[in-house]
């Protein structure tokens, strides 16, 4: 086995270990994912008035493996529900507390 070839087995076992994560990743679904965001922001205590779930609409993007602890890493457009607002982009971690409740955090 060569360079070359040692190379090629390196990146075609990297995209389909992607390609694996992505189709057996357990992701929240969007009213799952805007219940967790809400009960993380009303946790930091950075709010005048606590946040409910009806108030924002979550949809996930890219997500992968989290490699920093359990769960996954998505890329989450959030929208207020509001009419005219627009959406903001926030990186947020998903994982599953004991209860099986999904738990939302903010990551860099």
């Amino acid at each position: 086995m060569n360079m070359r070839t040692s190379a090629l087995g390196v990146i075609i076992g990297i995209a389909w270990s992607a390609a694996a994560i992505a189709q057996t990743a357990d992701l929240p679904t969007p009213q799952e994912a805007a219940r967790a965001y809400v009960k993380a922001t009303n946790s930091m205590g950075m709010v005048w008035e606590k946040k409910k779930e009806g108030d924002y609409i979550v949809n996930l993007g890219e997500c992968a493996k989290s490699s920093s602890g359990p769960g996954v890493n998505c890329i989450a457009s959030i929208k207020t529900n509001v009419p005219n607002s627009k959406p903001f982009h926030n990186k947020l971690g998903f994982s599953r507390s004991p209860s099986g409740e999904w738990v939302a955090t903010f990551e860099r």
